[in-house]
C-alpha cells in the first residue's frame, strides 16, 4: 500500500495480512510478490526479482551520487583522500566487522572463505578454494586488460 500511512495498530493489523499472503504463496512455490507465476529466485518469479533488482540496484545508485549511507540514507563522511565510503562510520563498523568474524570462522573450520565450501585435502595454507583461487586468478588478469571481473557472490553464512 505504497503512500498510505498508517497508525502503529492498523500498520501491525495491515503487516500481518500480507505476511500471510505471503506465506501461502511460498507454500504453493508462487510468487511472493504477484502471485501469478513460479518462483524463479529469492522467493519471486523472474519478471519481478528482474524488477526487484533494478529498482534496488537504482535506489544503491542514486543514495551513492548523493553521499549517503546505503543502509541507513544518512550523509557519509567523505575520507581524507577523497573517497565516500558506501556505509555511515557506524555501519562501515558492522559490515565489516561481521565479514571479518565470518572470515575468520571460515579459516578456522576449514572452509573456502569466499565461498563457503569445505577446502580439498590439499588446499592446506588457502584461504579460498580452488574454484574461487582460479576465479582470483582470472579477475587479476581481466583488471589488467580492463575487463570486467567474473562476479560470484559471496555468501555471508556458513
Amino acid at each position: 500500500m505504497p503512500g498510505h500511512v498508517y497508525c502503529q495498530k492498523c500498520l501491525k493489523q495491515v503487516n500481518r495480512g500480507t505476511r500471510k499472503v505471503r506465506d501461502a504463496r511460498k507454500e504453493k512455490g508462487i510468487c511472493e510478490r504477484c502471485g501469478e507465476n513460479p518462483v524463479f529466485k529469492a522467493g519471486h518469479c523472474e519478471s519481478c526479482y528482474r524488477e526487484s533488482l533494478a529498482r534496488n540496484l537504482n535506489r544503491r545508485d542514486r543514495l551513492r551520487e548523493e553521499g549517503l549511507c546505503l543502509l541507513c540514507e544518512q550523509p557519509v563522511e567523505p575520507r581524507p583522500n577523497g573517497f565516500v565510503p558506501p556505509y555511515c562510520r557506524e555501519h562501515e563498523r558492522e559490515v565489516y566487522g561481521r565479514r571479518r568474524k565470518v572470515y575468520w570462522e571460515r579459516r578456522v573450520n576449514r572452509l573456502c572463505v569466499w565461498c563457503g565450501k569445505p577446502l580439498a585435502p590439499g588446499d592446506e595454507g588457502f584461504a579460498y578454494c580452488a574454484e574461487c583461487r582460479e576465479r582470483r586468478r582470472e579477475n587479476k588478469t581481466r583488471r589488467k586488460l580492463g575487463l570486467p571481473p567474473l562476479r560470484k557472490k559471496f555468501r555471508p553464512g556458513t
